[in-house]
């Protein structure tokens, strides 16, 4: 009986065990690997949403074609028509979900999202001084040369990995330099 090919019972038992070890140390390992990889994919799309929502803003803004063309200047909202004649406004308006507003683009009547990641965006507005200028003075349009955006982005969701992304970018539409800012 003793030259039967197999295995005894403690022989079975004992690769049970083993694999139960290990299994508890490589699982986690896994796990944790899978949670990291999800954690990028999730934050490079929010970089990368919010970078295309800032440079595409930026583009916009850049297109202005006179102060007298600029209708609305807020904190959360800029109107104006560009140098083709298009009316623009960009604001960030309250989005599908509780979490997160939405930044947004009407381009001559049709809105475009450009992200849907906003916690908090502003627009903020220079003179050529680099003095802030109040929005609702009646010649902040003209006084306008420096319009700063500010944006705090996140993903949407509960995911205690998920960390918001601030991006600030600042542009000055080439048609609002003064032509004493150019001379020297």
């Amino acid at each position: 009986m003793k030259n039967r090919p197999g295995f005894t019972l403690i022989e079975v038992v004992l690769v049970i065990v083993l694999t139960g070890i290990l299994s508890s140390v490589i699982i986690p390992v896994l796990l944790q690997a899978v949670l990291s990889m999800h954690y990028h994919q999730t934050r490079t799309a929010v970089v990368s949403s919010c970078r295309v929502s800032m440079d595409r803003l930026g583009m916009e803004i850049r297109r202005i074609r006179s102060a007298a063309d600029i209708t609305t200047m807020t904190s959360g909202s800029i109107a104006f028509t560009d140098v083709a004649g298009n009316t623009i406004t960009a604001n960030v308006q309250d989005g599908d979900t509780d979490d997160a507003d939405e930044l947004r683009l009407v381009y001559n009547g049709a809105a475009s999202i450009l992200s849907t990641f906003v916690d908090q965006f502003t627009f903020t507005y220079y003179d050529s001084d680099g003095v802030v200028i109040d929005p609702s003075d009646a010649d902040a349009a003209e006084r306008l040369r420096t319009v700063r955006m500010t944006g705090r982005f996140s993903p949407v969701g509960d995911n205690m990995f998920d960390q918001p992304y601030d991006l600030t970018t600042e542009v000055r539409p080439p048609n609002l330099v003064s032509e004493e800012a150019i001379l020297p």
